[in-house]
């Protein structure tokens, strides 16, 4: 078993807390028509045997993931370190990666990483992550940038990332259900535990094809803005 973090540990305690406190009853939402409840679920970013799928995504011309590899953030290889704010991007706690972009242009580009931007770990024991609001980033000329990329779960039944586990960027995320959720999160501050937990419990939920309760929604609700 992977050794957790003291700040994993308490987010799980309070995701476990406020999952046994709702008492919901899982209600999946119904397949959309055309198509069959079994075909449905395959498409579920959450079916832990399937790879997401959704749109293509495909970074700016001129840009690329550093010697193609995203490996799971580790603070000693990572260039851009824990305590530095400004090359820190997204939301989440259990997905961490160190993400470097190279610009091989002579002038700076944007790069748009939108909401629902799905990792997918090469290892399918390991969690892919979920990127829940959009990040504009530009790229100097000629220069690799380091972020540390903080990511939500999309599968609760698989192990969490480490340092040592290979990504890869998937497609964007088209469920109905899950960019529902992300929408109601995408004002939120997602800044502490608490925010982070009421928040993974909700992307869990949809990414299973399960409806929020009226308690999940209204905890989603009473999180502070940003």
């Amino acid at each position: 078993m992977n050794k957790l973090t003291p700040l994993f540990t308490g987010l799980i305690f309070i995701t476990l807390l406020l999952t046994a406190c709702s008492k919901r009853i899982e209600k999946a939402s119904p397949a959309p028509d055309g198509i069959t409840a079994l075909q449905y679920a395959k498409t579920l970013p959450g079916a832990s045997a399937n790879i997401p799928v959704g749109a293509d995504y495909r970074l700016p011309k001129g840009v690329s993931v550093w010697r193609n590899e995203i490996k799971g953030y580790d603070y000693r290889s990572c260039e851009c370190r824990a305590d530095q704010a400004h090359c820190a991007i997204g939301a989440g706690e259990l997905v961490r990666l160190c993400l470097r972009l190279r610009n091989h242009t002579a002038a700076p580009v944007t790069v748009a990483l939108p909401a629902g931007l799905i990792f997918i770990s090469e290892n399918k024991a390991t969690q892919n992550g979920l990127l829940v609001r959009s990040e504009i980033l530009t790229i100097p000329a000629n220069t690799t940038v380091a972020y540390n990329l903080a990511l939500f779960c999309l599968n609760a039944d698989r192990k969490v990332t480490v340092s040592g586990d290979r990504y890869r960027i998937g497609p964007v995320a088209q469920d109905a259900a899950l960019a529902a959720v992300m929408l109601a999160l995408g004002e939120k501050a997602l800044a502490d535990e608490h925010s982070k937990a009421v928040a993974q419990e909700a992307i869990w939920e949809a990414a299973k094809g399960n409806a929020l309760t009226a308690a999940q929604h209204s905890r989603i609700a009473q999180l502070p803005h940003r």
